[in-house]
């Protein structure tokens, strides 16, 4: 179910400093000093020496661990002025695009549209452009005013799925279908397809098209509520990058720092991370699983952590040195990518091509050499939002909306380091006259252990 224990808020934060201002000295934080970081505070003053035997620098010490955020602290469920902000969206998104109805589906990989449109976990809903909202096979619990629920009887979805249709009309209407066709990075879809050929023929005189993208578009501006619900959910995830920090160290089993994250996400928010990866010396994206290999001296830490609250998630990125000594182009490679992250939080302004922005992203990072063209606007939310770079054809021709909420999430390489780049990310809101970051960290270049 969609509608559980949820959390939290935050806040804007300049991050980093010019190239220039970078001085020659070295920081490594006590495991004490990291048992006491909160949220806000991961890190301290870095610096351009990081050798071994260096003495430590000034520090900026965390004041508190959690931040008082606990799943009972967090929102239950969406109110029910945001649902029936939603269905006007989609409804109206429904009425141009010329459907009658929508039928969708749960997911396994968030229940993106199912969550969204009924806040529920039900395996299918049906929903009538001018009429009622059907879930079909899902608990009759707790449910929004203008949901209902409907049996699918001995699990056999279909024919709940039919009798919904014909209560609601749509047996001669033209029916949208969520998670059928051209999905983001899965173009081929997922929707049961024993269960749709029987819809089908159990409605031979209703035609039934994909509504991928009208799902995709209609989520992205979302509403105050919905980036209140990020806000928290980025909160949850910098808890992880903390307890990734008190725990990573040259000898240190990637198994138990993995389970350390997990285990401070989990507490937090009472939900699963929609995503938890990370490695030493190698990219971050390579490990969403507890391994057994163990973390070296010199080598450099990446991430996704992605916490979630009320099924969204919203991912967070820093790279940080584990022990000694640090490659020799770790130190501009790293600050180069703050500076280019800030770049990018001063280019976003409502009304802008996406595609300009991985354009200008592009020739930043060209600026200092040959770059890495993967994902830079990671979309917060039910994990089915498109994930743009330069020449990814996700939803390529998007503009930037007041509302958007994405991870810009740059990489820059290090040279003679194969792996990984320097990589720092966080979320940020697109306003009205700009972009508003949602984390409440510093990004800085750390050396840890």
């Amino acid at each position: 179910m969609v509608a559980n224990a949820r959390k939290r808020l935050i806040s804007f934060l300049t991050i980093g400093g010019p190239m220039e201002n970078i001085q020659p000295r070295d920081l490594r934080f006590s495991r004490r000093e990291l048992m006491r970081g909160a949220v806000a505070g991961i890190g301290a003053t870095v610096a351009a020496g990081l050798l071994t035997g260096c003495s430590p620098a000034s520090e900026q010490r965390p004041t508190s661990q959690s931040g008082g955020i606990t799943p009972g602290s967090l929102p239950k469920r969406y109110s029910q002025e945001e649902m029936n902000r939603r269905w006007a969206a989609v409804r109206a998104a429904m009425r141009e695009e010329k459907f009658d109805g929508l039928l969708v589906s749960s997911r396994p990989d968030g229940e993106a549209d199912i969550g969204w449109l009924t806040a529920t976990g039900a395996p299918y809903a049906v929903m009538a452009l001018d009429g009622k909202l059907l879930t079909v096979g899902g608990s009759g619990d707790n449910l929004h005013d203008g949901v209902e629920a409907r049996e699918a009887p001995d699990d056999k979805f279909s024919e709940g799925i039919n009798a919904a249709i014909k209560e609601l009309g749509l047996t001669r209407g033209r029916i949208g279908v969520g998670y059928l066709a051209d999905i983001v990075r899965l173009p081929e879809g997922g929707f049961n397809f024993t269960t749709l050929d029987r819809v089908k023929r159990g409605n031979p005189q209703a035609r039934f098209d994909s509504a991928a993208d009208l799902l995709l578009m209609v989520k992205l501006p979302r509403s105050a509520e919905e980036i209140a619900v990020l806000e928290k959910a980025t909160a949850v995830s910098e808890l992880g990058l903390q307890a990734l920090m008190r725990t990573a160290k040259p000898g240190a089993i990637h198994r138990e720092v993995w389970l350390a994250v997990y285990n401070a996400m989990v507490s937090a928010s009472g939900e699963f991370p929609t995503r938890l990866s990370l490695r030493s010396g190698q990219e971050g994206n390579t490990g969403p699983r507890p391994l057994e290999e163990v973390m070296q001296a010199g080598s450099i830490c990446n991430q996704e952590l992605s916490a979630t609250v009320l099924g969204y998630g919203s991912q967070v990125n820093q790279s940080f040195l584990i022990g000694g000594p640090a490659p020799a182009d770790w130190l501009s490679a790293a600050q180069y990518c703050i500076d280019i992250f800030n770049k990018m939080v001063d280019w976003i302004k409502p009304g802008k091509p996406i595609r300009e922005g991985m354009d200008y992203y592009k020739a930043e990072v060209e600026k200092r050499g040959p770059g890495y063209w993967g994902v830079l606007f990671h979309s917060g939310g039910g994990n089915d939002g498109p994930r743009w770079g330069p020449g990814r054809p996700e939803a390529a021709n998007a503009v930037l909306q007041e509302g958007m909420v994405f991870t810009i999430k740059p990489r820059i390489p290090i040279k003679d380091v194969t792996a990984p780049a320097a990589q720092f990310g966080d979320a940020v809101v697109v306003t009205a006259t700009g972009a508003r970051r949602l984390g409440q960290r510093k990004l800085e270049i750390l050396s840890l252990g």
